[in-house]
Order: structure tokens, then sequence, then C-alpha cells
């Protein structure tokens, strides 16, 4: 009985290591997009924690000013009388005749904001959906805040690109507190009520260098895994294909052997007889 061949064709290993190989690929891919996704998650993060420490920072001094009933300054160039500001004793003159005019939580910060966001990756604004202020005038996406705000939202916030760089942009509200009375009580607020929000707007441009350092090291890292991968395939599959052709060298000379043999009974004109040497 003719003895089956056991090896495996060349063309049928190219199949196997292919898929081997494409799954690899997937692997290294979906860790990377992964990776690339982290990062940019994590730039998110930096410009969010930036955004709620400077709205926290706004908010800590105009509840100090609302504390003490406003401050009183000098009136110069920087510092004009608030003119929507219509309560008493806005404007004083000290008794050594020094002129004072004062200044409302949310001028204050207005009046902050124009000193030192000009030059400043972060950018606030201060707004309502009844303003006093025409510059307290609240934009689309601010408005759209606000109204979020009043159905209990508690914070909003978007990525936009601007001029090719991203921002991030965050806005929380501004809730009536007993000092906001004396300035916003015709207005008809009671506390607690929203009465406007205040926004921070981050240049996401300081992180982005730093976000693309790290990306490239990923790219650059999983190209290298994906590349020993890559070669410890091809070995293992060049290995397979010798040893599949060594056995099948070793497979034909049986063969040739056995058919030699077979030649000697089939053809040959001299009787042959295998027998044993033990006897019972």
């Amino acid at each position: 009985m003719e003895q089956l061949r056991t090896t495996t064709p060349a063309g049928s290993l190219r199949p196997k290591y292919l898929f081997i190989l494409a799954v690899w690929s997937v692997l290294i891919g979906a860790s990377l997009a992964w990776n690339i996704r982290h990062e940019t998650d994590e730039t998110l993060s930096k410009a969010f924690s930036i955004a709620q420490s400077h709205i926290d920072k706004d908010i800590a001094l105009a509840k100090w000013v609302a504390s003490h009933g406003g401050v009183y300054v000098a009136p110069t160039a920087a510092t004009p009388p608030n003119p929507y500001l219509d309560i008493p004793n806005r404007d004083v003159v000290t008794t050594d005749g020094k002129a004072l005019t004062l200044l409302n939580p949310d001028y204050s910060l207005r009046l902050l904001h124009e000193s030192f966001d000009r030059d400043s990756p972060v950018k606030s604004h201060i707004t309502s959906l009844k303003p006093i202020n025409p510059n307290s005038v609240a934009d689309p996406w601010e408005k759209d805040a606000l109204e979020r705000f009043e159905k209990g939202v508690k914070t909003v916030s978007e990525v936009y690109a601007s001029g090719g760089k991203r921002h991030l942009r965050l806005m929380v509200p501004f809730f009536v507190e007993p000092d906001c009375l004396k300035c916003h009580r015709e207005q008809g607020y009671r506390p607690g009520q929203v009465r406007g929000g205040i926004s921070a707007d981050v240049s996401m441009q300081m992180f982005q260098a730093e976000e693309r350092k790290q990306i490239l090291n990923q790219i650059g890292s999983h190209g290298l895994i994906w590349l020993l991968g890559l070669l410890g395939t091809g070995g293992f599959y060049r290995r397979e294909r010798n040893l599949d052709a060594a056995r099948k060298i070793a497979q034909d000379q049986v063969f040739e052997r056995e058919a030699l043999f077979r030649n000697y009974f089939e053809l040959g004109r001299v009787g042959m007889c295998v027998t044993s040497l033990e006897h019972k």
C-alpha cells in the first residue's frame, strides 16, 4: 500500500502567515490609535484644568469684591467710572480731596481681563441673558450655554479651531448671592438664581508641540514593534518552509527506495522469501 505524503505545500504556508501578519498589524494599529487618542485627551485635560483654574480665580475675586460691597479706586483712563452702575455713592471724594470711584465685581473682572488677557493664552468673558453692560451680550454659543445653566447644567465646553489653532472654551454659571443684589436687585433676581456666566478660552497651541512630540514617539515605537513582529513572522515562515522542504526531500528518498524494492518483487525473476530466525 502506497504511503501518503505528509509535507505541507509551500503555497499553503503563505496564507497562514499573511493572516498572522494581518492580525499583528491590526493589533499594533489599534494600540497606536488608542495611544494617540490618549495624548489628545491629555492635551484636552491640561487645557481644561487651566480654564477651570482661571475661572475659579475670577469667581473668588468677584466674591471677595462683592463681600466688601465693591472697591473704591482712583479713576484713570484704565479704570474709568462704571457708566452702567447706577447706585448712590458711586463716586466719592475723600476728606483730603482725592476722587474715588466704586468698582462692582463684574466691572472689576472686566477691567482685569482687559488689562491682562491681551497677551495671555487664556481669554475670559462675563456674559448674561439680561446684561446691563452691552459688552456682556452673549454670543450664540454663550446664549445656548446660559439657557442650559438655567436647566441645571453645571458646565459647558467645546473645542473649536480658529486660525488653524485649536481652542478650548469652558463656561460656568454665576449664581445670585445676597451681596449681588446691591447692583442687580432692579433686574428682579433672587438669591440662588443664575444671573450669568463666565467663560475662559484657552489656546491649546502651548500644548500642541508636546502633543506632536509624544505622538511621533508613539508612531516610532509602534512602528519598531511592528517591524520586529514582521521580521519574526518572516523568520518563522522561512524556518517552517525549510523544514517542509527537508521533509519532502526525505520522503521522496523513501518513496524512491520503496519503488525500487517493489520492482524487485514485481519484475524480478528470482523468488524472494522473508522469514524469521526465531523458532518456537
